[in-house]
């Protein structure tokens, strides 16, 4: 499959040189940073526990060694993401009330709003649970299209996060 790249063209001028420039820089290089649409949207309304992260802030906070991290990623038109919004505030108001003094984070990324970065994202909603000890990607723990229930992810997080270890 091809993945889309998307890089941003600082220059005044384009002209044959300058994008050919830019394109070496980009794709044999690497030295240009892919460009990633994110939404300035943060912070959440008084009765939502879960914390909304941005594309941009994904890397600091999905991916911190320091915590474990459930990120939920949905969209405004997947058939399954409204109705499955509020059993996943009360899984975070779960898990905010008796896992408080655990490195434990519940989080939701827009992919309305946001672009997605090298996830296994095929369909939504998806979750996917990096753990704390690594900030690699691709070592997050999917949870199956099964796993949809507040006792079934619960069961989940008890089984992977580094944060309930002893």
């Amino acid at each position: 499959t091809m993945r889309e790249y998307r890089y941003q063209f600082n220059g005044d001028n384009v002209d044959n040189e300058s994008l050919k420039k830019f394109v070496k820089d980009c794709v044999v290089d690497k030295t240009k940073e892919r460009w990633l649409r994110s939404s300035d949207v943060t912070d959440s309304a008084e009765d939502i526990h879960y914390d909304i992260i941005t594309a941009n802030t994904f890397k600091d906070i999905a991916l911190d060694s320091s915590l474990d991290v459930l990120v939920l990623y949905c969209t405004s038109w997947g058939r399954y993401c409204s109705p499955f919004m509020e059993e996943y505030n009360k899984l975070a108001k779960h898990v905010k009330t008796y896992y408080k003094n655990k490195s434990i984070k519940i989080t939701y990324l827009d992919c309305d709003e946001n672009d997605v970065d090298d996830v296994r994202v095929q369909a939504f909603p998806t979750m996917i649970l990096y753990t704390g000890g690594t900030n690699k990607m691709d070592k997050g723990k999917l949870l199956s299209q099964q796993q949809r229930t507040m006792d079934d992810i619960i069961d989940f997080i008890d089984e992977f996060a580094t944060s309930l270890d002893g």
